[in-house]
């Protein structure tokens, strides 16, 4: 009986020491984003919009393909 409550006396030093790191790291959170410069650069996202403009027009080509590919079996099996 004394081995399990000195266990779980350990158990609970353990947690209250894993919850003062916790704490800690919070606090330096806190600090870092007091301290942080909250406005951002902007960036050019012009290339990135033309990439995805790209990509579905691709896709819808692709699409538009198979559609074609799928009618055109269709009428060779009538």
């Amino acid at each position: 009986m004394y081995e399990c409550a000195l266990d779980y006396l350990k158990d609970i030093q353990e947690i209250h020491r894993y919850v003062q790191k916790a704490a800690a790291r919070q606090d330096e959170c806190r600090k870092k984003a007091t301290l942080t410069d909250k406005t951002f650069p902007k960036t050019n996202i012009a290339p990135l919009d033309e990439y995805i403009e790209k990509m579905r027009q691709e896709d819808e080509e692709e699409e538009q393909e198979k559609k074609k590919r799928h009618q055109n079996r269709a009428k060779r099996t009538l």
